[in-house]
């Protein structure tokens, strides 16, 4: 049975039919649907000029292909060249909602009205929750600041024993460092044996020497640093330690660690933490409590 142009109904040859794509043409219509892909490239590169596609661009390329009766199965090639443009177009969305997030979030404070532009923006740039992945714990982070700073404390169900009307604000992994004195000898002998017989030994002692005193600080113990509405609180694997916040008269911010002075306190205590958000959320919740 003779096969047809599935454009104009002609029927092909044998040799026609043979050669021709899995969408049977005629030599006419296969040369006008060349013609038209050729039109929708044109019309594609021109939009991705500058490797970004807009959603106006992208609806008058589907009008556009549409219009010309072309089907994805037409613009294979076009299809490729256009997923290249939609990603990189994510990319610079994604890159765009970065960088206005980093500057409303300069200051560590995230106002209702920022955050209500970074939505719009998020929409008129078509990001999913997915696509932010990447800036979702920035964007916690941010929110985490604004609540302290503005007064509004976490509540947790920490793993400690309360007092009545006690609430636990933060909870951290961390280390006690603590001051160790230890004392060594110098200038010591241990003494010396000498023979003076078969069988006998003649030794004569050794002294201790002078003893030093050397004083350093020491990771004693790892555990958590609670803070509650009334102490602070260290739970270690050998030892318990706890500051009422009316004892404290000093806090103290490092770069890995964070220090409360108390009045007449002899040996100075520190608390090893590697995040520096979670010491930066210490110095806010206390700020916070003392006020």
């Amino acid at each position: 049975m003779a096969q047809k142009c599935a454009d104009c109904g002609r029927e092909l040859s044998f040799w026609e039919g043979l050669f021709s794509s899995s969408r049977k043409l005629c030599p006419a219509c296969k040369e006008a649907l060349r013609e038209k892909v050729e039109q929708y490239m044109q019309k594609l590169k021109e939009a991705g000029s500058d490797r970004y596609l807009t959603a106006a661009e992208e609806w008058g390329l589907s009008v556009l292909q549409q219009n010309l009766g072309l089907s994805d199965e037409d613009l294979r090639e076009a299809q490729r060249m256009l997923a290249n443009l939609r990603r990189w177009t994510k990319e610079a969305n994604l890159a765009a909602y970065a960088q206005r997030l980093q500057q409303a979030g300069a200051d560590n404070y995230l106002t209702p009205e920022e955050e209500a532009e970074l939505n719009s923006l998020r929409e008129e740039l078509g990001l999913t929750d997915e696509d932010l992945a990447p800036t979702r714990p920035y964007l916690e982070r941010l929110r985490r600041f604004t609540a302290l700073k503005d007064g509004r404390l976490p509540v947790l169900h920490a793993d400690i024993l309360l007092k009545k009307g006690e609430t636990c604000h933060f909870e951290v992994p961390c280390e006690l460092m603590e001051e160790v004195t230890r004392t060594r000898y110098t200038g010591g002998s241990q003494g010396v044996s000498f023979r003076i017989a078969k069988g006998v030994y003649y030794r004569v002692g050794g002294f201790q020497g002078k003893p030093v005193r050397e004083t350093y600080n020491e990771v004693t113990d790892r555990g958590t640093l609670y803070i509650t509405n009334k102490r602070i609180i260290f739970v270690g694997a050998k030892k318990n330690v706890t500051y009422p916040l009316g004892s404290i008269v000093n806090f103290v911010k490092y770069k890995d660690a964070v220090q409360f002075q108390k009045e007449n306190e002899t040996a100075p205590r520190y608390f090893l933490i590697r995040s520096r958000d979670s010491i930066d959320e210490i110095g806010l919740i206390l700020s916070h409590l003392a006020g």
